[in-house]
């Protein structure tokens, strides 16, 4: 999955990967909420995925690692 910028044009400086296969459902809200994350941190990828890994943690159905913890940001940030 490549991104652009926060404002929607796709550049592709960033790719947003897995180490493992993730459920579905989880897998949607860490990406939306990553997009979400990182339009209201101006653009801050990194953060954006930061803040999405979080709110997973604090689900306890998502908790656990195997729900957020395979994701890497690879790009500009």
């Amino acid at each position: 999955l490549t991104w652009g910028n926060a404002s929607g044009v796709d550049r592709g400086r960033n790719v947003l990967a897995t180490h493992w296969e993730i459920p579905s459902k989880p897998t949607v809200a860490l990406t939306t909420g990553t997009i979400q994350a990182a339009a209201k941190n101006g653009g801050d990828w990194a953060a954006g995925l930061r803040d999405a890994q979080l709110k997973l943690l604090q689900n306890p159905a998502t908790a656990h690692p195997l729900f957020w913890g395979a994701f890497v940001l690879v790009g500009a940030g």
